[in-house]
């Protein structure tokens, strides 16, 4: 199994630069793997570095850190009275005659 190789060589990297992250050894050894270093044996060792490991394409996906945050305006009600002018009611003699039951002639 190659998977204590893979923290034992991230446990190398943290030493020589402390200030490595994970995602930066995944993406040294994964993306930007072009050129043959000093540790490139060592490298090899990793999981799914070696052509006949594996046969299928490896995606790995990374969400960034980021912080959605909501601000929420409240509405100040200065009055509980409506007051409403009887303007806005039109009068009309004819519809109450609606609602009436049906009369036979």
């Amino acid at each position: 199994m190659k998977l204590p190789i893979f923290f034992d060589h991230y446990a190398e990297h943290k030493i020589l630069s402390p200030n490595i992250s994970f995602f930066d050894f995944l993406t040294m050894h994964y993306v930007n793997d072009n050129a043959k270093d000093i540790d490139h044996e060592r490298d090899m060792q990793l999981p799914f570095k070696a052509s006949n490991n594996f046969s299928a394409p490896i995606t790995l996906a990374f969400i960034p850190d980021s912080t959605v945050s909501f601000h929420l305006n409240s509405l100040q009600i200065t009055s509980s009275k409506i007051y409403i002018s009887d303007d806005y009611f039109i009068p009309s003699d004819f519809m109450p005659g609606i609602w009436q039951p049906p009369k036979s002639c």
